[in-house]
């Protein structure tokens, strides 16, 4: 998995319809990738659900977390190199979701465990509904995030 990508889940699998999707649709980036979904989170209504993390609270972070009222699943490496644990905490802190869960694992920026991703999946059926969304994990089309 690439953490610098972001992935949609959706209810139907059309490629070109990723910028207008049907029903709820959730946001799934690490790093650069959650940089993107942070002001996409914040200013699009349609995105319900948002996993998120390796960044920290920085430039205007702040004010765009605070308007993210989605339920928000948090990824932190305890032992970042380019992201201070004190700056990812501060950020998670900052969401306005009444849902948000954090997830802290030991190592590096580049560690994420392979579990956050079946975490990830198990939060988008939980918040979009099962059998509703189809996943894009790994770079390749699962149905409903089944591998």
């Amino acid at each position: 998995m690439t953490f610098s990508e972001q992935h949609f889940l959706r209810d139907d699998t059309i490629p070109g319809s990723l910028l207008a999707p049907a029903g709820p649709a959730g946001f799934w980036g690490m790093s650069m990738g959650a940089a993107i979904g942070l002001a996409l989170m914040a200013d699009d209504d349609r995105l319900t659900a948002g996993v998120l993390g390796l960044i920290g609270l920085r430039d205007n972070r702040a004010g765009t977390a605070a308007r993210i009222t989605a339920p928000i699943e948090f990824a932190l490496q305890w032992d970042d190199e380019l992201v201070p644990r004190s700056s990812g905490l501060a950020l998670f802190e900052t969401f306005a979701s009444a849902d948000k869960t954090l997830h802290a694992n030991p190592g590096r920026h580049g560690g994420l465990p392979r579990h956050e991703a079946d975490s990830a999946v198990l939060f988008f059926r939980r918040h979009l509904g099962p059998g509703e969304s189809s996943a894009v994990t790994s770079g390749r089309q699962t149905d409903r995030g089944e591998a």
